[in-house]
């Protein structure tokens, strides 16, 4: 009987981790223009995921750090900070 119990485990994990994937996917919004014109220079990573969410580090350096925010329709944003504030924002393909 251990083993049946050691297969129900494995299963009972195996769908928890697909549920976890659902709901990160799930998770991702879709942002547009309205949402990009709501950040402003000097705003905290914190401010600017409550507005789109988490986003993806793509480089850092001792005080810069940019982050890109992208749509399943490839549209973007790309934010770079400065000392932990918002320093320059652009986007491609918002509606």
């Amino acid at each position: 009987m251990l083993g049946s119990g050691f297969a129900y485990g494995f299963l009972k994990t195996a769908f928890n981790s697909k549920q976890f994937e659902q709901s990160g996917q799930t998770e991702l919004r879709r942002f547009g223009r309205a949402e990009y014109e709501q950040l402003k220079t000097g705003m905290s990573l914190t401010d600017v995921r409550s507005i789109l969410n988490r986003g993806i580090e793509v480089n850092r350096s001792a005080t810069m750090a940019t982050f890109v925010w992208k749509n399943p329709d490839a549209s973007k944003i790309t934010v770079i900070f400065e000392s932990d504030r918002l320093k320059s924002k652009e986007q491609s393909g918002l509606e």
